[in-house]
């Protein structure tokens, strides 16, 4: 199947948690926590998810300018991109930019697959049914093993398997649907070696 994927959002966040020896990242800033507040020299390269250019709150906001990847890096920031399928961005609401995104996204890195609902990047993995908690680590079901090291499915075929398993059992916030989870290099790089780190 052919899944053409946009960027729709992105997070500015801390370092993830390390619970059961995977680094839990998500498309919800409840589970992989944003920061509070931009620091003001980098809030020139941000708007929030309307476009609107007073923004402090790092967990809903869209990138202007790629210089920031370097500055956040400096930071000890990571950047964490929300991607979807088009059909998907009446759903969620946001006004990405697109030329700026259509210029990175070849440079990001997959990290896995999250499921969400609504235009609020609520995930399954709190809102929902998903094979394990994200504020424990604990497996929860038969399928944790479908879940990679970054607390996210591996493929997007057992990422569709849950999101029909949410909307089946969940139908009052349906559609669920995929969110990948793409970071860039430097994020990439920290966050792998944060893992073999702690291990």
């Amino acid at each position: 199947m052919s899944y053409k994927l946009l960027i729709a959002s992105m997070m500015v966040c801390g370092t993830p948690n390390l619970l059961k020896n995977r680094l839990i990242l998500s498309c919800s800033d409840s589970v992989w926590s944003p920061i509070q507040t931009l620091p003001v020299e980098l809030k020139r390269y941000f708007t929030d998810e309307l476009g609107n250019s007073a923004v402090n709150y790092g967990g809903f906001v869209q990138m202007v300018d790629v210089h920031a990847l370097g500055l956040l890096a400096e930071h000890g920031l990571f950047a964490c991109f929300r991607c979807i399928t088009e059909n998907y961005l009446e759903q969620v609401q946001v006004y990405p930019p697109k030329a700026v995104y259509q210029k990175l996204i070849d440079d990001l890195i997959p990290m896995g697959w999250d499921i969400s609902t609504g235009n609020g990047w609520l995930s399954a993995s709190c809102h929902g049914c998903f094979p394990i908690d994200p504020y424990t680590g604990d497996e929860i079901d038969q399928h944790a093993d479908k879940i990679n090291k970054f607390g996210l499915f591996f493929t997007l075929d057992d990422c569709l398997t849950y999101c029909q398993t949410n909307n089946s059992l969940i139908p009052e916030h349906a559609p669920w649907f995929p969110v990948g989870i793409y970071v860039d290099k430097s994020s990439y790089a920290r966050l792998s070696g944060t893992l073999c780190i702690r291990h």
